[in-house]
């Protein structure tokens, strides 16, 4: 069947130029629509900023994970130092070199560097969650989060100690001949400085835990500063701060007491702050990125250079030598991925996640361990061997059951009672970054 308008001449010619049309018109607008796009690529191409700085890569979890992996390293360090320094510092294996006799074992000295390693990564894990995100935290609630997070597992090995010294001191024992080193009085004046963390007292260590509680104490101060005047003014003012804090601490004794060389080391604690706020806001520079781990290279040369093997007093003073390991130290971990996997080691991250134990516990052991293995005179190879392969092994596992029975609890008891969540009062710990 057939339509009888389409046999029309007019209607033939009216349908044909329609269908032109359309066609055209399509085409047109392919054209158009293409030419567009062109025109906004290009004008994306030209109008596109070029970026000033190459920044850092985000960090992921397993590049945070190595933070776990450098506590793991500082404390191992300090407890090879310890077992070094406070057991008789024995020589062994000696060495010619350069026509000077020395000892490799004098290496275990360098250990004590893994203060001020601690020192700068507790500065990154302060002002770190700060920078990633707004809190509305007061500051009255974090301070009680970070008192309970660090008093309990305190009180708890400052208690231990007073109670075997105290039972040492009346009931001694023998064993294979040995006899427990006798033990002095217990002072109430040391007790008090131990229970307000004013001093150290049971445990010699316990003085970088005092350093520790005093910078908790200027931290609302040290971000204050930080957002009103730049990362800049906060580094040179600690710097001016350190320089002041050194030249009294070299006449007063009593400053060096009340202070407890918090001011020696604030630069160290302020570059971890630095450093964190870079990480979170992915600006660290380029350069620095790439020569981070040359820098840690050359630190490392300065502390061989600067710093004695002997433990006297060297060039440099050990925050300024160290510190500089630790500066580009934890840049390398957080930037170079085959620094970054070595910090993540299964072993280091786990010592790390009980460093705050082990750190606790280990001093007084080794004391307690020398006093009575050098009644038998080891030489010293088996200093070495004993000191060294087996006591910090031991401090190792007295410093996960301590992590296990104290510290964990207290922390998962800790997660539950102090959730983070906003409070009422408008004076909240705000975000650092976009100052």
């Amino acid at each position: 069947m057939h339509a009888p308008w389409l046999a029309r001449p007019v209607f033939r010619v009216s349908l044909t130029q329609a269908i032109s049309a359309c066609i055209v018109w399509r085409s047109l607008a392919t054209i158009k629509g293409k030419a567009a796009s062109k025109a906004a690529f290009l004008a994306d191409k030209t109008t596109e900023p070029m970026p000033t700085k190459v920044t850092a890569v985000a960090p992921s979890s397993e590049h945070l994970a190595a933070i776990d992996g450098l506590r793991g390293i500082a404390c191992l360090a300090v407890v090879a130092h310890h077992c070094y320094w406070h057991c008789g510092q024995y020589q062994w294996p000696h060495v010619a070199i350069a026509g000077h006799s020395t000892a490799l074992s004098r290496v275990l000295l360098y250990g004590n560097g893994g203060v001020e390693l601690f020192f700068i990564v507790s500065g990154f894990c302060l002002a770190y969650p700060l920078c990633c995100k707004v809190s509305t935290e007061s500051w009255t609630h974090w301070f009680i989060r970070r008192a309970y997070r660090i008093l309990p597992p305190y009180y708890a090995s400052a208690l231990l100690f007073c109670l075997m010294f105290a039972v040492l001191r009346s009931h001694s024992f023998s064993l294979f001949g040995m006899t427990t080193p006798p033990q002095g009085p217990i002072s109430l004046k040391g007790i008090f400085a131990c229970a307000s963390l004013l001093n150290a007292y049971f445990n010699p260590s316990y003085w970088t835990l005092v350093l520790e509680a005093k910078w908790y104490l200027l931290f609302p101060l040290l971000v204050g500063l930080w957002r009103r005047a730049g990362s800049g003014a906060l580094f040179g003012i600690s710097l001016l701060v350190c320089s002041f804090g050194t030249w009294l601490s070299s006449w007063s004794p009593r400053f060096v007491f009340l202070s407890g060389q918090v001011t020696i080391y604030l630069p160290i604690f302020a570059a971890g702050m630095l450093i964190a706020r870079w990480t979170a806001a992915q600006t660290t520079p380029h350069w620095l990125i790439r020569s981070a781990p040359w820098g840690l290279a050359l630190s490392i040369a300065l502390v061989a250079i600067a710093v004695p093997s002997d433990g006297s007093p060297g060039v440099l003073p050990p925050a300024i030598s160290w510190g500089s390991v630790a500066f580009f130290m934890l840049l390398s971990v957080l930037n170079n991925d085959w620094l970054s996997s070595i910090a993540r080691t299964r072993a280091l991250v786990a010592v790390g996640a009980f460093s705050y134990s082990l750190y606790l516990i280990h001093e007084p052991i080794v004391h307690l361990a020398y006093g009575m293995l050098r009644q038998i005179g080891l030489t010293p190879a088996q200093q070495f061997a004993v000191y060294e392969c087996v006591l910090l092994p031991i401090c190792v596992v007295f410093g996960y059951a301590f992590y296990r029975l104290v510290e964990l609890p207290t922390v998962q008891w800790g997660r539950a009672v102090f959730k983070r969540q906003p409070l009422a009062k408008p004076n909240v710990v705000r975000t650092l970054i976009g100052d």
